[in-house]
């Protein structure tokens, strides 16, 4: 524990019957905060303890709130523009992936 002592007039005035010096620096605080690390651990702790039933519930309402927010988005039409290409263009790869590796026939491709 290190810093520096001052005293001071205000917190005299301000808590009348306590110490007026204060340390300015350090400060040993009793209560310990949680790193990321554990509160990451923490949380898939419950994860896995979680019934099925209760993931796959979370799992649809994280897809609903991720939907919602696609949804209000202002960039609406351009998400589901690049959402339909990439779609397409895996599509592409993998037709090409079934021919070169003995593919038969091509499925016709989707309408626009």
């Amino acid at each position: 524990m290190g810093g520096e002592w001052i005293e001071s007039p205000k917190a005299r005035a301000h808590w009348p019957g306590l110490d007026p010096v204060l340390m300015l620096g350090e400060m040993d605080i009793p209560a310990r905060f949680p790193s990321e690390r554990e509160k990451l651990a923490e949380e898939a702790a419950g994860w896995r303890s979680a019934a099925p039933a209760e993931r796959l519930q979370a799992a649809f309402e994280l897809s609903a709130l991720c939907e919602a927010l696609r949804a209000s988005s202002p960039h609406r039409e351009r998400q589901v523009a690049l959402l339909e290409e990439s779609e397409l263009e895996e599509r592409r790869r993998w037709l090409e992936v079934i021919e070169r590796h003995g593919g038969k026939r091509r499925p016709p491709e989707p309408a626009r």
